[in-house]
C-alpha cells in the first residue's frame, strides 16, 4: 500500500483534471500513492459525476461547501487524508511518468521534496549550476530563486499540520509561504534538478498570476520575514521585486535592473545574484 496522498483541487475544469488524474495514475512507481484526493471546490461542471462514473480505485472525490480557493481546497484534503506524505498537483499540471520515481529517492524525516518543472511556452527553473539535486535555503525560498512550486512538492502530513497548512488569506504565493514555514520548522527542502512536472499556462488565467495579487501577497511576505534578515538580502529582495513587476519589459530594461542588484549586493551573496539573473534576465 502506498504512502502518497495526492491532492488536486479542482473548479470548472473538467477536462484539464481529468489530464492531471491520467497523468498521476500513469506514473511509472504507481504503487507509491495510497489515494488521489480530487477536491471539487463550489458549484462545477459535472466533474464529480464523471469522475464517480469511471469508478477508479484510487480516486476519491470531495465537494466543498463553495467557492472556497485553491488554497482552502488544499487544507481540506489534507485535513481528509491518510497519507504519511502528501503530494499537490493542480488542475491544469500534470506530472510527468517518472515524477514520483526520482522524488521518492529523497523521501525522508526532516525533508519535503520538490522538482524542476516547465511550461507549454518554455522549458525553465535550470540552470548549468544545477546537479541532481540541490538544497533549498529560506532565502531562496523568500526570494522566489528556488523554482519549485506547490505541484512539484511531497511534503510528510503531519508537518504540514504543524505549520497549520496554506494561509488562505493570502491571494497569491501560498506556496511560498508555505515553504518558508516548513523551512523555519526545520524541514530540508530538496529539488530534484529535472523537470518532472507541466505546467500549463494558457489561454486561463491564474488568480495567483495577476500582478496585483503577487505584489500585495509579496508585501506581506517581506513583513513576515524579511525583518530577521540581512540589509543586503532585504535590498536584494527589492531589486528581485521589480524584476517580477517588469516581468514582460525589454531586455534593456533588464539589464539596468541587473546593474542595480550588483551595486547593491555583497560577493557573498553572488551565488544568488547569478541564480537572479539566470532565471530572470538570460530567458
Amino acid at each position: 500500500m502506498g504512502e502518497i496522498s495526492v491532492i488536486i483541487p479542482t473548479h470548472n475544469r473538467l477536462l484539464k483534471v481529468l489530464r492531471s488524474v491520467v497523468s498521476v495514475l500513469e506514473q511509472d512507481s504507481l504503487s507509491l500513492i495510497k489515494e488521489i484526493m480530487v477536491v471539487v471546490d463550489g458549484k462545477d461542471d459535472n466533474t464529480i459525476e464523471v469522475l464517480s462514473a469511471l469508478k477508479l480505485d484510487l480516486v476519491k472525490i470531495i465537494e466543498t461547501s463553495g467557492d472556497l480557493g485553491g488554497g482552502a481546497a488544499r487544507n481540506i484534503g489534507i485535513t481528509a487524508s491518510t497519507g504519511k506524505y502528501i503530494a499537490f498537483l493542480d488542475d491544469d499540471d500534470v506530472w510527468m511518468p517518472d515524477k514520483l520515481k526520482y522524488q521518492s529517492e529523497y523521501l525522508a524525516d526532516g525533508v519535503f521534496v520538490g522538482s524542476a518543472y516547465s511550461t507549454r511556452n518554455k522549458v525553465s527553473k535550470l540552470s548549468i549550476f544545477d546537479k541532481e539535486y540541490s538544497v533549498v535555503g529560506v532565502v531562496d525560498i523568500l526570494l522566489h530563486t528556488h523554482g519549485v512550486s506547490p505541484s512539484t512538492i511531497i511534503v510528510p502530513r503531519e508537518a504540514l499540520l504543524e505549520v497549520g497548512m496554506f494561509d488562505v488569506k493570502l491571494k497569491a504565493n501560498q506556496g511560498r509561504d508555505l515553504f518558508i514555514r516548513l523551512s523555519q520548522r526545520g524541514l530540508t527542502l530538496k529539488k530534484v534538478c529535472r523537470q518532472l512536472v507541466m505546467q500549463d499556462q494558457g489561454e486561463h488565467s491564474r488568480i495567483s498570476s495577476s500582478i496585483e495579487n503577487r505584489c500585495e501577497a509579496h508585501a506581506i511576505l517581506r513583513e513576515r520575514y524579511l525583518s530577521g534578515l540581512s540589509g543586503y538580502i532585504r535590498r536584494l529582495d527589492l531589486v528581485k521585486t521589480s524584476f517580477v513587476q517588469v516581468n514582460n519589459k525589454s531586455l534593456m530594461h533588464r539589464i539596468k535592473l541587473s546593474m542595480m542588484l550588483l551595486k547593491s549586493l555583497r560577493l557573498e551573496t553572488f551565488s544568488l545574484v547569478l541564480k537572479l539573473l539566470w532565471r530572470n534576465l538570460i530567458r
